[in-house]
């Protein structure tokens, strides 16, 4: 199996830095107008939305929010004026699934399905006429997924 450090699959830096942060981490007010129209008030879900939002726009999926950053939580936050107790989190799968799709109408991306991985498959097929290494072939299907705009 190809370790994910060899594949252009992205994950999150170690550490952040303060410019990554306010590049990739702050909402644009683009991004606070998408906010006020598709959550209510609760802090909470503020949060989980816009930490949705600003990761999916970087990593391209959708990471566990156990997964981020407590960097990235604050840097988030704060940008939204929440209380320090505000803190991610889902009580209903409904809800996160909710806001994955809104994220994705938001973002025009489709989630990943049986037309993505035919194109995965084609793409790799083609691409091992030339290449063998598992790792550049797993680089050829994560390329592809990002140009028809999957997650």
């Amino acid at each position: 199996m190809t370790a994910r450090e060899r594949t252009a699959y992205p994950r999150f830096k170690s550490p952040i830095a303060e410019r990554d942060l306010e590049d990739f981490y702050t909402p644009r007010v683009e991004d606070l107008q998408f906010l006020k129209e598709t959550i209510t008030h609760a802090p909470v879900l503020r949060l989980n939305m816009m930490l949705l939002l600003k990761t999916f726009q970087s990593l391209g999926y959708f990471p566990d929010l156990n997964e981020i950053p407590v960097q990235i939580v604050q840097h988030i936050r704060i940008a939204l004026k929440l209380p320090p107790e505000t803190w991610p989190g889902y009580i209903s799968d409904k809800t996160l699934y909710r806001h994955h799709e809104a994220v994705h109408a938001y973002l025009n991306v489709r989630g990943f399905n049986a037309e993505g991985r035919l194109l995965i498959e084609q793409a790799v097929s083609q691409a091992a006429q030339t290449m063998d290494d598992p790792a550049d072939l797993i680089n050829v299907g994560i390329e592809v997924l990002i140009q028809q705009r999957y997650e």
